[in-house]
């Protein structure tokens, strides 16, 4: 054989555990670092000796370098980072951040479905059975969401204050609209073509409100406070077409519509009366006044008593407006006799005083009055068809030439002045 076919495989001689050791402990202080990385490049070693086919000297060493390499670059980034004390090339990044993070809450707002649940939650602690402080609903409502924040994904509002703030807001016009809708439900239940009973009010205002059906006993402890709304609601027409005043000065505009400021100061809400006037603020002084009165809970004997005569006067009042709107509908239909001047009668009686201080006849037309006075009716006709003026102007002159020059008109429809 020859000298070449008798070499024998080079040997792999394996790496010895000293010499490796030692290697890192060096690596380590030339680069210095932390006793952290020297653990893991101690910790690296040893994953590759206890292979079953353990990692060759040149192997071990190459890989060890250049991971220590990798952490030495890593430490001096840091290292120099922390040297500029937050700031890099002149620049303050943490104020850099802290200004982006205010800026962001400006413009931070609530989130759609946390819009929703506000409003699942105002609709429930307005309709609770024990609920007699509704200009308070917002307050309620806060103090149920910051129990359990995570339970209505509200985790990221408490303990921010402008997340609060613009929270709150939400919370403030949700509960205002949430008692405007319930009033709008408690005055249909008394009075119109939605009238009903007390109970059918209490089912009906169970699935809007309470988003379920009362049974048994449940559904009487809430008709007693719904007996005790209506009957509230009966006894004050007047506030049931009132709106509360909503503002906050919270907001920066108005989702309504957008007008110039010099008509906004000389103008006021059609409908919209002052917070302490509308209708839940006096239902909250009627209900404490109430309390004082016949005691703090309503299974007291005064209360009791009180509940049973509302629940007859209900009953009652719902009767009898059933039976005084088919009176109206009937009394209703000779109004069709005459349309076009009891239109216009009803018109005039809205906006100013008595037309005349005589009865005018319904059936005025140019046949019934003299000659004279039919022509005049008939040339200012034909010139001023479409003229409620003329028809006035022709009006007056009708009684001036029947009733004489002492006869007064008031309630002049087109310069409000008094006298022909």
């Amino acid at each position: 054989m020859s000298a070449g076919s008798n070499a024998s495989p080079p040997f792999e001689h394996p790496v010895q555990p000293d010499s490796v050791e030692l290697f890192i402990d060096t690596l380590s202080l030339q680069f210095g670092l932390t006793p952290e990385r020297h653990n893991d490049l101690h910790l690296l070693y040893s994953l590759g000796a206890e292979q079953q086919i353990p990692l060759d000297c040149a192997s071990a060493l190459t890989g060890i370098f250049a991971l220590a390499c990798q952490f030495s670059v890593e430490q001096k980034i840091l290292t120099a980072f922390a040297s500029v004390n937050g700031s890099l090339g002149g620049l303050d990044l943490k104020g850099t951040f802290e200004e982006l993070q205010i800026r962001l809450q400006k413009t931070w707002e609530i989130t759609k479905n946390q819009k929703e649940d506000l409003r699942h939650l105002s609709q429930q602690h307005i309709y609770m059975p024990k609920c007699t402080c509704f200009k308070l609903l917002h307050v309620d409502v806060e103090a149920e969401v910051s129990k359990d924040a995570s339970k209505y994904s509200m985790q990221n509002i408490f303990g921010k204050p402008a997340h609060e703030l613009c929270w709150r807001s939400e919370a403030k016009r949700v509960a205002s609209s949430v008692r405007n809708a319930f009033r709008q439900d408690i005055r249909d239940s008394l009075f119109g073509r939605k009238r009903c009973s007390l109970k059918r009010f209490t089912q009906a205002c169970a699935d809007k409100y309470h988003h379920g059906t009362l049974l048994g006993s449940q559904e009487v402890e809430y008709q007693i406070r719904n007996v005790l709304l209506r009957r509230f609601a009966y006894e004050n027409k007047e506030l049931l077409g009132k709106e509360e005043s909503f503002q906050d000065d919270t907001e920066d505009n108005d989702s309504h519509a957008v007008m110039g400021n010099k008509r906004q100061k000389g103008l006021k809400t059609v409908g919209r009366i002052p917070n302490g006037d509308d209708f839940w603020a006096q239902a909250d002084d009627w209900f404490e006044k109430g309390f004082e009165l016949r005691g703090q809970s309503f299974t007291t004997d005064a209360w009791k008593e009180y509940i049973d005569e509302s629940r007859s006067l209900d009953d009652e009042w719902h009767k009898n407006n059933g039976r005084s709107r088919q009176q109206i509908t009937d009394s209703s239909s000779t109004s069709d006799q005459f349309p076009e001047f009891t239109q216009r009668s009803v018109h005039n009686r809205s906006s100013s005083p008595d037309f005349t201080t005589q009865t005018l006849p319904l059936n005025l037309t140019s046949s019934s009055l003299p000659t004279q006075s039919s022509t005049f009716l008939e040339q200012s006709s034909s010139r001023h068809t479409h003229s409620s003026m003329a028809r006035t102007s022709i009006v007056q002159q009708y009684l001036y030439n029947n009733c004489g020059p002492d006869y007064q008109v008031r309630g002049n429809c087109s310069s409000g002045s008094s006298g022909v």
